[in-house]
């Protein structure tokens, strides 16, 4: 499948839509913190990704999501 050009307003929108072309946050979320509920994780990727919060993603975590997509063929934030 071939995803349109899209042009982005900063790494966090491109973040954003890798997130939900891989399956959302909760999925996602779950994925990078297997630790808490789909739900929970899902609200900690959304604050990850929101500027006026103080959660952000591990750089492991961030190439963990990066190689999610790569393994789905979403390339948006790469």
């Amino acid at each position: 499948m071939q995803h349109s050009l899209a042009i982005f307003e900063d790494e966090q929108d491109a973040l954003r839509t890798l997130i939900q072309e891989i399956g959302g946050f909760k999925v996602v979320g779950h994925c990078l913190r297997p630790d808490l509920t789909p739900d929970r994780a899902g609200n900690w990727l959304r604050d990850c990704m929101n500027p006026e919060r103080a959660e952000r993603l591990q750089p492991s975590q961030l190439f963990h999501l990066l190689k999610m997509g790569r393994e789905k063929a979403c390339h948006s934030a790469t």
